[in-house]
């Protein structure tokens, strides 16, 4: 079944000319990132491995890395008030609404989808933000979702098409898509204590499509959960991160953590977590114990922090 839904996407996706590119391949983009890391002190690169000043991603422009600015979301920019400094961004003063994204899958319009995107991804661009934190990519299957309106529906291949054309007509923009929540995330309440139990068979065929289709149309980050898949948080969760999104998906860009998501500090710096957002005040402290303690080590820092360097250089953000 999983093998016919992709291949009907495939096909819409060809003929919509729905696969976007990027300007740095990744290999070349991994290499350059390996030269920027190698500049780092060690206190820097445990600062990059967790946001900065809750919407940024952290930086040290004097040695070739600005900090990068993210928002919400799906259906339009999210202005803010709470900028560490006026000076970092050019702020918005408004920003359109745009019609829920159910409404948008409900055209059936990848073609609609992707013009809705790039006019949100130009709203980004004048307001100097780098990574949008959409599209939103959750299932419709439990009624009481209060985010339900915010994803495209219920159907894995509807929502794949219009998510693959909602990354190209972002980031042709130079905008930066980020594919939300992986995984499993379809329920809003008590979403940071639910533990989501779902067979290999719905995992593959109803959860992980879309998130497939939004990655082979070149998205540059995914943003993990907050509930746990089978026992373990997703974003500190090796197989959800090692195993399905970089194994079974391909997926070569950043992987960051959704706010205030995860709790345990090695198994995040070892999951295969890229960024923790916006980082808890004690993770700093904690890195530095670990590091002590020769539970961790640097090279686990840098092999952390590298995919979100990687990616920046790959998109054209630095």
């Amino acid at each position: 079944m999983i093998r016919k839904i992709m291949l009907s996407l495939a096909a819409c996706c060809a003929v919509a000319g729905l696969f976007a590119r990027q300007p740095v391949a990744w290999d070349e983009a991994y290499r350059r990132a390996d030269s920027l890391i190698a500049r780092l002190s060690l206190d820097e690169k445990i600062r990059f491995a967790r946001g900065y000043s809750s919407f940024f991603f952290y930086g040290v422009p004097e040695k070739g890395i600005p900090y990068l600015y993210l928002s919400d979301a799906t259906q339009g920019v999210h202005l803010r008030n709470n900028l560490p400094d006026s000076t970092m961004v050019r702020q918005l003063e408004r920003s359109t609404a745009f019609p829920c994204p159910i409404m948008l899958a409900s055209s059936f319009d990848p073609d609609l989808a992707f013009r809705y995107a790039e006019a949100v991804g130009e709203e980004c661009r004048a307001g100097g933000i780098e990574v949008l934190l959409g599209p939103g990519l959750n299932i419709a299957r439990n009624s009481q979702c209060g985010r339900n309106f915010e994803y495209f529906g219920e159907d894995p291949l509807l929502t794949s098409v219009m998510a693959a054309a909602y990354v190209r007509g972002m980031q042709q923009t130079g905008t930066a898509a980020c594919l939300k929540h992986f995984i499993g995330n379809e329920t809003e309440f008590y979403r940071r204590r639910s533990n989501s139990l779902i067979g290999e068979r719905a995992l593959h065929e109803i959860y992980m499509p879309p998130f497939r289709a939004g990655i082979e149309a070149g998205a540059a980050y995914v943003m993990t959960s907050y509930n746990q898949l089978d026992g373990e948080w997703a974003g500190q969760n090796s197989r959800v991160i090692g195993e399905l999104l970089r194994g079974e998906l391909g997926f070569r860009g950043c992987v960051m953590s959704d706010w205030g998501s995860v709790y345990d500090t090695e198994k995040v710096v070892r999951s295969g977590q890229n960024a923790e957002m916006p980082g808890r005040r004690e993770f700093v402290q904690e890195v530095r114990e670990l590091l002590r303690q020769g539970r961790i080590s640097e090279k686990d820092l840098e092999r952390m922090i590298r995919p979100n360097v990687a990616t920046a250089v790959a998109f054209g953000l630095y």
